[in-house]
């Protein structure tokens, strides 16, 4: 059996512990579902620039690159279409210089002006081993986040000659953060509780420590009042004998040190009737409870008679007191 100490220092432990985990798995669900709303719009974005890459051909590609009016124009529209029925920010379509060849931006500068954020991915598709349409990681313009994916754009030689780019509002981020922030006031709520719950669970120790050091103390009580019963019991029938043969001694021979006898057996009958009424009742140890007069003048005659007869071979001197 555990004693009380312990049982409440375990569910403490696990308390804790729980609220611990719990935590962690709200954290650990709020990471899950960034990464999961991150890859499904990473894909999103990858089958839109895929898909509208495709609508190019390679003719159309050179047209671009030799800055064909009217190929700039068709492509323009095409790219718009995709921004308008996908909801994107931008679509635009740029050279291995990062120069715009055409974009749905309503005021174009001559380059591409996010390359220093994603030059990394544009540069593997026209001079690294990518060939395929890929996606940049989020990244934040002004006061929005961004993601961008890329398709690879080749012209009537086969050869990568441009590169086709989507880029998307990050929807959900704003929801992350407010998710974030509840997260933060669940985490400190959690930890605040498992404060209180640490106090109250002290308070209540403390509370059941003195209750058990009561019952601890009555038991002792209880075994220490029924071994006095058994003792007093064991001395209390020897003074019985004691007193019995110090009256029959008294009336046989009249001497008064079997009257002096009796009184001390009286006197130790009372202490042990003291001991029986606390083993039986918790009363004092006294044989009264109430105080009683004493006559100082006949104890200190009857404590004066007694030394001389103890002391008869001895020369005793007794003091008067002085007069007030």
């Amino acid at each position: 059996m555990l004693s009380g100490t312990r049982k409440f220092a375990y569910l403490a432990v696990f308390t804790l512990l729980l609220i611990l985990l719990v935590n962690l798995a709200w954290w650990f669900h709020y990471g899950t579902t960034g990464e999961l709303l991150e890859e499904e719009l990473s894909r999103r974005l990858v089958s839109i620039a895929r898909t509208a890459g495709a609508s190019f051909s390679p003719e159309a590609v050179d047209l671009l690159l030799e800055d064909d009016a009217i190929a700039y124009l068709a492509a323009v529209n095409d790219l718009e279409t995709v921004r308008a029925n996908d909801s994107l920010s931008e679509v635009f379509i740029i050279d291995e210089n990062y120069h715009y060849l055409a974009t749905t931006a309503l005021l174009p500068d001559t380059s591409y002006f996010l390359s220093s954020l994603n030059g990394v991915y544009i540069d593997s598709l026209f001079f690294g081993e990518a060939t395929a349409a890929l996606t940049s990681r989020s990244y934040q313009s002004g006061r929005i986040y961004l993601k961008s994916a890329f398709a690879p754009l080749v012209d009537s030689r086969g050869i990568i000659a441009a590169v086709l780019g989507v880029e998307a509002s990050v929807d959900y981020y704003d929801a992350m953060l407010e998710l974030r922030q509840n997260l933060y006031l669940a985490t400190g709520l959690s930890l605040l509780g498992g404060l209180v719950l640490g106090l109250v669970f002290l308070a209540l120790q403390r509370r059941i420590n003195a209750a058990e050091q009561r019952l601890y103390l009555a038991e002792t009580h209880a075994h220490l009042g029924r071994m006095v019963a058994v003792v007093a019991h064991e001395v209390r029938n020897p003074l019985m004998i004691i007193r019995a043969s110090a009256e029959r001694l008294a009336r046989k021979t009249g001497r008064e040190e079997a009257a002096y006898v009796v009184e001390e057996v009286d006197r130790l009958n009372e202490i042990v009737t003291g001991y029986l009424d606390f083993a039986r009742s918790g009363g004092s140890l006294l044989a009264g409870d109430s105080p009683e007069d004493i006559d100082l003048g006949a104890l200190c005659r009857a404590a004066m008679k007694h030394l001389e007869e103890r002391e008869s071979d001895q020369k005793i001197e007794w003091l008067e007191p002085a007069s007030p």
